[in-house]
């Protein structure tokens, strides 16, 4: 008897959505949907195909069971992971900010390595709200909308971090406070020799104890820019050093999952140190200030103050030859959006 693995696939960038095992003539259509490929974000109403794998019970036999043929569940590999789409779906990490989240382009994953960045101290701000935010979203079920890291690891770069402001996201998506504060593990560096020894030789070992899915680099160059005593050269070697360690940390297989590692900094006269920084991350938020009259007046007719979001996607972009700007997107976003839980 031929049975048959049907796979269903999104054509636009070959994420392979889900497996079902069924016989040669059971099928499944999905006629009508609305959902995105969680990959690359197109619409799988238009990307969505399936593929059969004919599989022959009878020419796979075992003594053990005197010729019979095997059970079909022995002809899958166990190393396969069946899940929907849906399941793939809300493994994804948000800001619980619509202009943000609903980015195709954006969808953060374990796996992928995100810069976040300001361009001022006002700015420097901000990065810290979006990665405060991050970190509790993680720290939320999937039922709530965040991915149930266990913990959040956050290497504190720059001693720049704001409790309170965990307290008070804390607060907004009304969870225990001392409870949330007890699984954000905090390390700091005082010199830029122990924060590189800290990021390459040592995180890999606290993320396989912790079994977290996130986590942060903030404010990374701060050392690097006021420190006289570092070197440029040198300066140079160390954030290439400590950047590959992320990404090959964000991508291991060695840990008990992927992680989604940030780095956040200020690019403010490091223009060297900014460049390897983009050059190696996938994707980038840089906030920077609304200074045009327009946005001015706009900021006075919300009655509140804006910032100006870039987004940048330098990973999985498929360039069509007719849109070579897609992997950007630019936006004022309210600064009361970043502040606040746009649910309440």
């Amino acid at each position: 008897m031929a049975h048959q693995i049907l796979q269903y696939y999104c054509s636009g960038c070959g994420t392979l959505l889900r497996k079902i095992v069924g016989d040669a003539y059971q099928d499944l259509f999905i006629g009508n949907t609305e959902e995105e490929c969680p990959k690359c974000g197109y619409a799988l109403l238009k990307t969505l195909k399936k593929e059969w794998n004919e599989v022959q019970l009878q020419e796979r036999c075992s003594n053990k069971n005197d010729g019979q043929p095997l059970p079909l569940q022995s002809l899958v590999s166990p190393s396969l992971k069946f899940q929907s789409a849906y399941d793939e779906f809300i493994e994804k990490f948000t800001f619980d900010i619509e202009a943000l989240d609903s980015l195709a382009l954006l969808n953060l994953k374990t796996g992928d390595t995100l810069g976040i960045i300001g361009n001022s101290s006002n700015n420097r701000k901000y990065t810290n709200i979006l990665i405060t935010r991050l970190s509790i979203r993680a720290l939320l079920s999937k039922r709530q909308g965040g991915v149930g890291s266990p913990y959040v690891i956050t290497v504190d770069a720059g001693n720049s971090l704001d409790f309170y402001q965990y307290v008070n996201f804390a607060r907004q998506y009304n969870l225990n406070i001392k409870k949330i504060l007890q699984r954000i593990i905090i390390s700091r560096a005082f010199t830029v020799y122990q924060l590189a020894d800290l990021i390459i030789n040592e995180l890999h070992k606290v993320i396989k104890q912790f079994d977290t899915r996130l986590v942060i680099i903030s404010d990374l160059l701060d050392m690097f820019t006021h420190d006289p005593s570092v070197d440029r050269k040198e300066g140079i070697y160390l954030i290439k050093e400590i950047v590959s360690a992320i990404r090959k940390i964000s991508m291991s297989s060695s840990s008990p999952r992927q992680i989604l590692g940030v780095i956040s900094w200020d690019n403010d006269h490091q223009s060297s140190y900014n460049d390897i920084l983009l050059s190696k991350l996938d994707k980038h938020i840089e906030i920077t200030d609304c200074i045009t009259s327009r946005s001015k007046r706009l900021s006075s007719l919300l009655s509140q103050s804006s910032v100006k979001v870039k987004f940048t996607n330098n990973k999985d972009v498929k360039y069509d030859g007719n849109a070579n700007n897609n992997n950007k997107f630019n936006y004022m976003l309210p600064v009361r959006d970043l502040c606040l839980n746009q649910q309440r």
